[in-house]
């Protein structure tokens, strides 16, 4: 079921090639785990995109690419699910959006086949799934590819922090929400436990 599936997928990417994102293929990334797949089967369910570059984890960035550079965006679901898969610029339009369904702990790539003007720029790749039982994930991976960088990001300081700060930061740790660059204060690239302990040491100071 799962080669049936990428079949499906790929003919979705092809399908939405001539937007922008060109894509030489959809399929599952072999018996070797790439950067960020995990060999343990997990209790709970959650999903992951990440890059060749980097990203694993909820939110994490996934790097810089020259234009001339291989990229290849990875994506995995803890359990077998129902997933729809976004490609967009960030801050702009989607140019791909494919449905399809996943096998747990499978890891499936996708390889963009051209890297030219008309990828240039900062790209996000969401992955928002729903399991057995109505459980739902989802993840983003935002990477640049040539020499256009992402908008900077002020993160919080010591004098802005608050309580709600901190509980917002633990959301999105437990990946309830959607990760927000500003509250990752120890700029790890993504917002963690850490970052809520750091904040809430601020906020009560």
């Amino acid at each position: 079921m799962a080669r049936a599936t990428v079949v499906a997928l790929a003919c979705t990417l092809c399908a939405v090639a001539s937007v922008s994102q060109l894509v030489e293929a959809a399929s599952p990334a072999g018996n070797e785990i790439p950067p960020g797949g995990d060999a343990l089967r997990p209790i709970s369910f959650s999903v992951d995109v990440w890059t060749n570059k980097g990203g694993e984890g909820n939110g994490a960035y996934g790097g810089d690419f020259s234009v001339d550079e291989e990229l290849i965006v990875y994506f995995q679901a803890t359990w077998d699910c129902f997933a729809s898969i976004m490609v967009a610029p960030v801050d702009g339009p989607p140019s791909a959006l494919m449905d399809a369904e996943l096998m747990g702990e499978e890891t499936y790539q996708i390889v963009p086949r051209e890297s030219g003007a008309d990828l240039t720029g900062s790209w996000q790749v969401t992955v928002s799934a729903i399991a057995e039982g109505d459980v739902q994930s989802s993840d983003t991976v935002i990477f640049t590819i040539g020499s256009v960088p992402l908008v900077p990001v002020v993160a919080l300081g010591p004098d802005e922090a608050t309580e709600l700060d901190a509980l917002v930061a633990y959301k999105m740790a437990l990946g309830e929400i959607a990760p927000d660059p500003a509250l990752d204060v120890n700029a790890d690239g993504q917002v963690t436990i850490d970052d809520v302990n750091l904040i809430l040491l601020w906020a009560v100071q």
